[in-house]
Parts: C-alpha cells; structure tokens; sequence
C-alpha cells in the first residue's frame, strides 16, 4: 500500500501519492466504502533532470516527455543571450533526453517546447565555478583534542546548497561538521577533534575539491603527556626527570624551570622519539615552576611546581588551593611527609560547611596527590594539617567556578574596521573567578581591551579594531578556558550600499517586471526611491523588504526607452544614482519581409555579399546583433555584418561562402527578436536569383503599399469581384499603440488576380501599410501606429473599395485585454484565516477570453473559485488556510490586470475581548479639568476594523483618531466635551463591543458635583429632575426632594435601594497576560 493525501473543494477531490517502486501500481477510487472506479498506472525508471547548480564546462541532460524528439524544441540561453546548442535523441521506454554543455558562469534561461506549445514555465537554472565558489578565510593552525574550534569559509550567494566541508582523522574516519551562517557570504564550519595527529580539510562545491584543498590540519592531545619524576627536594640536590609527549601529536617539546621570573639552567636530553630527560639543580629554596610546552602550546595542567628547601617542612602547593572547576577533580600535592614525623589530614568544605570526599594518593617520592571534586560553586576551604599543626597557608581559600555557564554575545555579528565593538560577557552563573579577554590582530598583537561592569551584573568588553583579517578572541575565567574559545573573527571594511539586479545588468522587456536589488551592507538608515520613465513622469514602484536585509524594487514598464531610478539612503544618493534601466520591446524590430519568398525565405547568391533591412525605430534604447548557425545549428565564424544607418534602421549583410540552408539570429539588446527568431535563408551552388540585394538606400516607407498582380483570366464584374472579398482581423477596427497589426485579405473566391492597395490615414501622420501575399489571392497586411488617435483604413482592389472601406480604426495605449479589466480592491487589502475573501470582476469592456486567478500564501495556494454572473461579471472567493501574506494572481487572457499581483495580509479572526481601552478620557472628571483622551490597544485582537463614537448630552461627537507610528495596533483616541452631562462612549471591533463598552462617563462642573456622584447621590442637591444613582434598577429613591405641588416617586414594596449590579463606572481591569502578535 501506498500512503495517499486527498484534498478536497466542495465540488472536486485532489490525490497525490509518491511512487517508490518501479512497475504497474493499482489505483481503486472508493465512495462511502464502494469502488466506483480502479485504473492501472505505470512507473517507469526516474527521468534525468537538472540539479539546482551546475558546473561551467560539465555536460547534463533531463528529459522531457514526448515520444519524438522532431517535436521537441529547447532553447537554453546564456546569461549574455547567445543560445547554447543542445543534443536530443529519443528513449527507448519513450521521451526524449536533452543534453547540453554549460560553459559561461551566471543564470541561464532554459525553454521546452513540445509541437510549439511551451512545457512548463521558464526554467533558470544556476550555472557557477566550482574553483571560485567557496574560499577558505582563516587559516588552518593547530588543534587541540576536545576544544571547539571554527573555520572562516566565504562562500558565494546561492551555492551554499552544493559547498561541503570534511575534516578526516588520521584513520580516515569523519569528523562532525556544523555549518553557521556568519553574514550574507561568510560562513563558520565548527567542529571538535577527537584524536590527535594529521587530520585534512576538504571543501567541496556540486563535488569538486577548491584550490588547494585537501587543507592540512595539526591536532595536539597536551593531556597526553606525562612528566614523571619531579620531586621536591633540598637546595643543592641535582633534578631530574623526564617528559613523554609520544601520544600526543607534537614533533617538538620545550622545557622551561623558572623560579619566580628568573629561569633555571635546565639540560634537556632526547632520549628516542618524543621522550626527554631533564636536569636541573637548585641553587636558592622557595617554589620552583617547571612549564612544559609542545608545538608551541603550553599544557594546561602546568606549570608544575616544585618546592626546594633547607629543612624538608611539610607544604601544600598546586593550583587546587586557589581555584577549581565545578563537576571536574580538582588536585594538589602535600611535600616533605615522610620527613617528618605526624599524620597528615586533609578536610575540604564547600561554602555552606558541607565536607566533600577526600581522596590522598602516595607517590614515589614519598609526597602524597590530594584530590576532590567540588559540586558547588562559591567559596571552599581547604584544611591540611600535619600531626595536627597547620601546614603553611592553611586553611587554604578555593574559587570554584563553571565556565559552561559563561555566555558570550556579541561576535555573530559583522566586526567593522575602526568601529567600536562591544561584546557582553554573563559569568554570573559561573562563580566569582577573574575574567580575561585577550583578543590579537592578524600580526599576533594584543588589542587593548576596556572592560566595564553592566548594571545588570553582565561584563561590557569593547575593543578597536585597527586592521582588517581575521582576530583570535580568546576569554577565561579563573584562568579555566570557556568552551568554544579561542574563536577567530573577521573583520572587514564596512562596505557601501550598492544596488545590483537584472534591471541595471542587461535590458528589460517591455511588460516584464524590472527589478533592481538595494543591499545596504549592514547599515541603518531611511531608503527612498523615486522611478521616472522617458518622459521623465514619475512610475509606480513597489519595494519589499527581504529577510537578508536587502530590498527589491519592482516595477512594470509600459513604454520603451530609458528609465531613472534614484536611490537615496539616510537623505543622501547613493553612489551609481541615479541608475539606468533600458526598457526594450523586442517584438517592435521588423525585418523587411518584402525581400523574401513565398515562404519566408531569403535566397542567397553564393559569395556575394548579400543585404536585408531591419527597422528598429519603435524597438527602445538598444543594439541590433546578428549570427548565423548552418544546418548543423553550428555558429560561423564569418557572422553577418551589422551597419547602423541611423534614425534605428540597420542593414544586416552576410555573404555565405558554402550552399545550404541557414538560420540568421537577432538579437536587440542581447534579447532574441522573436518574430525573426531564425530568419531563414539559403544558399545554392546555382546561380538562382536572389531576393536579397548586395546594395540599396535606406527609402522612407511609403504611405501607400501597393500589390501588383498578373491577370489569369477574366471573370466576372468588378462589383461582384468586390462583394466577393472578405476582410477580417482586429488590426481593421482597434489598433495597439507600438505593437504589430494586422488583418486579413481573403479573395481567393475570385479566380482571376487583382491589384490590392491598403492605406491608413491619420489626423497627424498616415501609417504605412504592409501586404504580404500567403496565397491565392489571400493577403496579409500590417501596420504599427506610434500615435493615438482615431484613423481611416482605405482597402482597395483594382482601385475600389471592398466592402466596408473605409474602416475607422482607434488606436491606444492599451497593450493588452487584461488593461481592460476592472478588479474591485478594496477587499483584497485584508484578510481572514478561513474566511472567504470576495471581490467583483469586471470584463465587459474586454470582450471574451479567459479569465484565471491564482493565490499563493506563504507556504501553500489558497482555494480559489470564480463565479460567473453570465453578464460579463465574476464574483472571485478566496479563502485562505494560513496567516500571513498571500498574493494573488488575476490573469485575463495570460496577463495580468491592472494592479495584479494584488498583496493581501492575511490575520488570525477578530477577539474583541483582547482589546483594552484605558485612559482618562473613559472616566469620570470635572469639565474644566477634563483630559478627553483615551488608548485602544488591539495587539493580539486579529484582523477587524475599529469604530468609536462618543454622544454627549446633546447628540454625537466627533472622535479623534491616529496611530502610533512604531506600533499600529495602537491607536490614540481623543475627543472635545463642551458642556457637563451625561457622556456614552462606544467602542467595537469588527462590529462588536469591546470589554467594557459602551462607557458611561459623566462630566461635572465641581469637584463637589463628582464626589457626591461618586457616592450614589444626585450631583447637585438640587435637581431640575430626578437623579438615578450608578446602578439604580428601580423608579426614582425617594430621598429626592420635592418641590411642592410636585408628585413623588416612591419604589414599589419590597424595592429599597439600588440592585447589586456591576459597576459601570469602576477602574478599566488590569491587561490579560498573553503573548501578543503585531498583524
């Protein structure tokens, strides 16, 4: 069995399963547990298909689906527009497999056509260098076995998929690496050694070894190394002893003995491979150091002490007397027992007075190793008595500390040359030990370091930074290593704002979106874009921020021509602003077709140098280029020859030097024309008339285009000739402004031939008319209007009118249909998590074609369904699963309406209970006092509309409303009492109350008025009319005193007093606590 996932609509249900074997797979559709249909599907091998990133100079193939591969077409195009050639052959299970060789650096464009439909949206596929797609930052040095270490890798935005990093042992075996994202391109590979010796890093982009990888890698073991036989002894008495480094990794070991600063004539002594003897003899008593280093690292249990004396006293010594680490055995050494006569004792007790186990071990030379292992941090004391008289120094004073507990924050950001760094160091978790920091430039020198104290108990440590490269930043406490350190920092210049993107690279198409990226480097500040097109009117944009911190600018051009884009950051311009963006229009370059058959192609005369014109004039900035590929699509060297004639017009010559069949490509810009995407030709070794010329003068298109026929036979009338000829197409009543029109002539009904004449006249300019004949009698004509306006298209044949000539024809701007439809925004701005979002639709002015919407959320497509009203309207419901912004997608015809895509926010429903009102504003007060204002705080409340009304004694009030600017979801409210009373403010969320509306607020003139309204009485002691205290169910108390001639109220039996209901006009509760969410 399979695992199958159904989704279903209210009229449909989609399954999607995964296939993991080969072979015939049954597939049974059931219906309230009933098989109402069971088919067969067969898996077949897994197709080729192109990984995310390729190498330059590799061959890959994938595979399309078809059964010929005569029917397939693919055009993979480099990133400089040439296309690349591609080799296709068919499958013996069908399909057809594409391969090809990349060979530029850069993204490439890959197209499918199968029997000219395209397959699928474009592909972009990612082509890079494996030798220049990663580099090693920092230098490899040497390791030591259990200390954390990192490695700077740079590496390229977008390969970080295809870059590996192995480190191998001395064994081969692998070692763990993690990769952590430092910056945009900088990288930090950690990883633990677990063994001492040789190890190699290898970095590997899609597989390929960098420049001199394999990297070598020490890796010192120092808690290998024994040093045996060092020994407290008199003054005068020759030292020795030896130190076996064997195990741990070094080619050399140094020994220094040093009493205080003043060092010690030792004699060192290789006995074989990685063992020494050592000899030294004492001149003065007191404590002697002895520091054993290895490949340069000194070992972290030294150094060794030594005591040297006159009269063997018992002593302690070793750095356990003064500092330990919690949950690891702390050590030190009691000297000269056996000496002297007595029991030696050892207690140690941690801060509270709890004693800890002891554990004493005698050695060789009649000294004894104390240990312990502390669980505690803080204070220990530590007691050793010998025959039960105190050793010198004791009871000795330990600092336990942890380093695990240590935090450092700070470094995973950028470090800028000549700018103050701060990194905050927490040990207050890890005991009371000293902290050092000690941090070195790229030459080995210490930087200064300023350390101050947080109020918070944190260790502020700053440092500048003076030179570029890579920093070793090393922290201890109490001298103890913290885990992870020392690490290595890189410190750069602080780079400027720049703005790249395909808009400033290469030339955009006309209707495709022009986008331009603003990276600003790491830097803050305020960013400001002002886009003007030809005519120098300000263009629409949009600029969404992306979660690199970089921000892209789209716009969508609706002319060719030049376009400005001025980037101003924190008020000033960049540097490169204002950037050009060349707007094109490929489609607009035409080639003079007059020069080719029948069939559209040209004949060329073999060695002669052979000419046809192309007009560019409409096509936008740009540059006409040409090549040619034989009927092996191989590229010839001796391309075409490209002259600019000026005004955009330009003559392409080409003299072929072998016959056969040719393809000539244009390219505007570096952008394929693709109405001449090839232009055919071709070559005979006979000696056949040519349609192209070898030279001709650029002729201003004539008004008129007249097409000259000979006569077959003679038929019938002029008149029925005419009735008889047909015209259609949309070029005859409505015209695109800059595009290519066309309509049909259709006489083939006639059987003799006759003279068609077609012109388009114009209030400011006539446009000429292009025919080109496709068959009996069967013409084509096209025109490109440059101006608005309204024309007349005069259609003759031998001199009259066909039917319907002369036709008025409307040119405008609109590019396309979909211009024409109107969408109704102003529900698509917000949404609801499964609640429908509905819009109208409006096609009427676009006629028919067809209408499609698409909605995509952050993670997965929204239900959508179109509605029709069958009147050339559509209602459109989306209904999305998950918060967050959605776009949607309203295509008529393929393109995109006007404003489409549409960015819709999407929030979690509406909680009116989540919104608090607080303020003075919603109290009692004194007139003259009185502080109208008030906060409505709708974090956490959902998406919904707010509304707030006030109504006052005579009527409502105008309210006040504005948003905080660094949080929306709070919103200040204020309005203007003029006159003591009675005040009801009402407050709603999407159309409900919130918690305590309506608001019953009432406004006095004195402080004596509130005060005896606050305790339940009438505010004035005299009232025109009867006061109802707060709370008051029944008819009117009859404390109220009556005029005469007045009638009194009283309450009836059994009605006393106000009923026990809430207070409206207590104190607004205290916030709910709960995790809010900005929407």
């Amino acid at each position: 069995m399979v695992p199958v996932t159904i989704q279903k609509s209210s009229t449909s249900a989609y399954a999607e399963f995964t296939p993991t074997q080969i072979g015939e797979h049954l597939v049974q559709i059931y219906l309230d547990h009933e098989v109402i249909d069971e088919f067969i599907i067969k898996i077949k091998d897994e197709r080729h298909s192109l990984p995310p990133v390729c190498l330059a100079g590799q061959k890959y193939s994938f595979d399309v689906n078809s059964d010929d591969k005569n029917k397939v077409r693919v055009t993979i195009r480099e990133p400089s527009g040439r296309m690349l050639p591609v080799q296709m052959e068919d499958l013996p299970d069908g399909g057809v497999r594409v391969s090809s060789r990349f060979k530029e650096v850069g993204i490439h464009s890959i197209d499918v056509f199968v029997d000219d439909q395209p397959i699928g949206e474009r592909k972009m596929q990612t082509v890079i260098d494996p030798l220049n797609g990663a580099q090693l930052v920092s230098e490899p040095k040497r390791e030591i076995v259990g200390e954390q270490t990192e490695l700077k890798i740079l590496i390229d935005s977008g390969v970080e998929s295809q870059v590996e990093v192995i480190i191998d042992g001395p064994d081969r075996e692998d070692n763990e690496v993690f990769m952590k994202k430092v910056s945009e391109t900088l990288w930090s590979a950690v990883w633990t050694p677990k063994v001492e010796g040789e190890h190699e890093l290898s970095i590997l982009v899609a597989g390929e070894q960098i420049p001199g990888s394999p990297f070598p890698i020490h890796v010192l073991d120092p808690s290998a190394v024994r040093v045996i036989g060092l020994k407290n002894a008199p003054v005068g008495v020759e030292q020795q002893f030896s130190v076996d480094y064997t195990n741990s990794g070094a080619s050399i070991a140094t020994v220094e003995v040093r009493h205080g600063d003043q060092p010690i004539p030792t004699t060192v002594k290789k006995m074989k491979p990685g063992q020494l003897l050592c000899t030294f003899t004492p001149f003065v008593d007191g404590p002697h150091q002895v520091d054993v280093i290895i490949d340069g690292v000194p070992l972290t249990e030294g150094p060794y002490e030594v005591f040297i004396s006159h009269l063997g006293t018992v002593r302690a010594s070793g750095d356990a007397l003064k500092k330990a680490q919690r949950a690891r055995t702390a050590r030190f050494e009691v000297i000269n027992v056996e000496q002297n006569r007595g029991e030696l004792d050892v207690m140690v007790s941690d801060p509270k007075g709890g004693p800890l186990p002891v554990r004493c071990y005698k050695q060789q030379d009649d000294s004894y190793w104390v240990e312990f292992t502390p669980e505690h941090l803080g204070t220990h004391t530590i007691e050793v008595t010998f025959g039960d008289v105190p050793v010198p120094g004791s009871p000795f004073k330990t600092e336990v500390i942890d380093p695990k507990n240590v935090e450092v924050r700070g470094l995973s950001e950028q470090i800028l040359l000549r700018h103050a760094t701060t990194i905050n160091v927490d040990r207050r978790n890890a005991g009371n030990g000293e902290l050092q920091v000690e941090i070195t430039d790229p030459t080995g020198s210490p930087l200064r370091v300023e350390t101050l104290k947080s109020p918070g108990g944190e260790d502020r440590i700053t440092f500048l930074p003076s030179q570029t490269g890579p920093h070793k930043i090393n922290v201890k406490v109490a001298g103890f290593q913290i885990p992870g350190y020392p690490q290595t920092i890189l410190v750069s210049e602080q780079e400027k704002p720049a703005v790249y993107g395909a808009a400033v690279d290469q030339s955009i198409k006309i209707g495709e979106p022009a986008s331009l990226i603003f990276d600003p480097k790491k830097t803050n500040g305020g960013l400001k874009i002002h886009v003007a097109g030809p005519d120098r009117q300000k263009v629409h944009h949009n600029v969404m921020r992306r979660p690199n911190g970089t921000s892209e600018v789209v716009f969508y051009p609706e002319e060719t021509g030049p376009y400005n884009v001025s980037v101003d950051f924190n008020n000033r311009p960049i540097s490169g602003s204002p950037f050009l963006v060349n707007v094109v229009d490929p489609t607009k370059v035409i080639v003079n077709d007059l020069d080719m058959d029948r069939d559209g192609t040209l004949l060329l005369r073999l060695g002669h140098s052979n000419s046809f014109d192309v007009d560019a004039t409409a096509a936008g900035p740009g540059k006409l280029r040409a090549e040619v590929r034989d009927a092996d699509s191989n590229l010839l060297g001796n391309g075409p020859v490209v002259e600019d004639m000026g005004q955009g017009k330009y003559r392409v010559r080409f003299n072929p030097d072998q016959p056969g069949k040719y393809s000539i490509y244009l390219y505007w810009n570096e952008l394929p024309v693709e109405s001449a995407f090839p232009v055919r030709a071709r070559s005979s070794a006979e000696d056949l008339p040519t349609t192209s010329r070898a030279v001709r003068e650029p002729v201003p298109p004539p008004v008129t285009t007249t097409y000259h026929t000979r006569e077959k036979s003679s038929g019938s009338n002029i008149d029925d000739e005419i009735n008889r000829i047909m015209v259609r197409g949309d070029g005859l009543h409505r015209a695109v402004l800059k595009e290519h029109n066309e309509f049909i002539i259709d006489g083939s009904d006639i059987n003799k031939e006759g003279r068609i004449t077609a012109t388009l006249l114009g209030s400011k300019a006539d446009i000429p008319v292009r025919i080109q004949q496709l068959g009996h009698n069967v013409y084509k004509a096209t025109y490109t209007p440059l101006t608005g306006g309204t024309y007349e298209l005069h259609i003759l044949w031998n001199g009259k009118h066909v039917k319907g000539s002369p036709f008025a024809v409307s040119a405008d701007t609109s590019a396309h249909l979909a211009d024409l439809i109107d969408v109704d925004a102003s529900t698509l701005k917000i949404g609801i998590i499964n609640e429908n979002i509905k819009t109208l639709i409006d096609t009427r002015r676009a006629g028919s074609g067809q209408l499609s919407a698409l909605c995509m959320g952050p993670n997965k497509p929204a239900y959508c369904e179109l509605y029709d009203h069958r009147d050339g309207t559509y209602a459109l419901c989306v209904r999305p699963a998950e918060i967050g912004k959605h776009t949607l997608v309203i295509k008529y015809d393929d393109e995109h309406v006007k404003g489409s895509p549409f960015v819709v926010h999407v929030s979690l429903p509406p909680d009116p209970s989540k919104v608090r009102v607080y303020g003075p504003g919603v109290e009692h007060g004194i007139l003259s006092l009185f502080k109208s204002n008030f906060v409505v705080e709708t974090r956490g409340a959902g998406a919904g509309q707010l509304t707030v009304r006030v109504r006052g004694p005579k009527g409502a009030f105008n309210v006040e409303m504005q948003r905080e600017k660094k949080n929306e979801r709070t919103i200040h409210c204020k309005y203007e009492p003029k006159e003591p009373g009675d005040y009801q403010v009402e407050v709603k969320w999407h159309g409900e109350h919130v918690p305590g509306s309506p608001f019953l607020v009432m406004i006095v003139d004195t402080e004596k008025e509130l005060s005896r309204f606050l305790r339940g009485e009438a505010p004035s002691p005299t009232p025109a009319t009867p006061f109802i205290p707060p709370g008051w169910v029944a008819p009117p108390p009859p404390m109220f005193q009556m005029q005469p001639g007045q009638q009194r109220f009283l309450p009836p039996p059994g009605h006393y007093g106000p009923m026990p209901v809430p207070n409206p006009y207590g104190s607004v509760p205290p916030p709910t606590k709960h995790k809010g969410r900005n929407h």
